[in-house]
């Protein structure tokens, strides 16, 4: 949906504005009730927010996508955005809170079955223990599962 959304035909729409069309999206979203459109355009904002290095923004609006997610019952999405989150604290350098979702994300996506979000988890826990060369465990199988989805490992690493 983001790049549907932050692009005009032929020509890349800079980040303010295509945030300022998601923040119109989530007005719109909320006055409707769909809560799981809600969850998916804040989750579009934390990835430009991501991008301008508005990390603590892009934070709240994962944290808001989360309990949307929970509150639906959604599972998959639920795993995706702990990693996300995950994700944007560990740039923020906040790596003990990210190591707490990369945990959850962990436990979750390996009850439902997920093995791409399963890996990310495993790659972020790795990250957070010790960069990339650390917590051997978690990096081997991270590199097992995106094997085994076929899925380069350079791209994540």
């Amino acid at each position: 949906m983001l790049s549907l959304l932050a692009r005009l035909p032929g020509r890349p729409v800079p980040l303010d504005r295509a945030a300022a069309r998601l923040e119109q999206s989530l007005e719109t979203v909320r006055r409707t009730g769909d809560r799981t459109a809600e969850a998916y355009v804040l989750t579009d904002l934390a990835a430009i927010r991501t991008l301008q290095d508005r990390l603590v923004e892009a934070a709240g609006h994962l944290r808001r996508a989360l309990v949307l997610h929970r509150r639906i019952g959604d599972r998959a999405s639920e795993a995706e955005a702990l990693n996300d989150l995950g994700q944007v604290l560990h740039g923020a350098g906040e790596t003990d809170e990210a190591g707490v979702h990369y945990g959850q994300a962990l436990k979750l996506a390996a009850e439902i079955g997920d093995r791409y979000e399963t890996a990310r988890a495993h790659r972020g826990l790795a990250a957070v223990d010790g960069g990339p060369d650390g917590a051997g465990a978690h990096r081997d199988r991270a590199r097992e599962i995106f094997a085994d989805l076929q899925v380069p490992v350079v791209a994540f690493w």
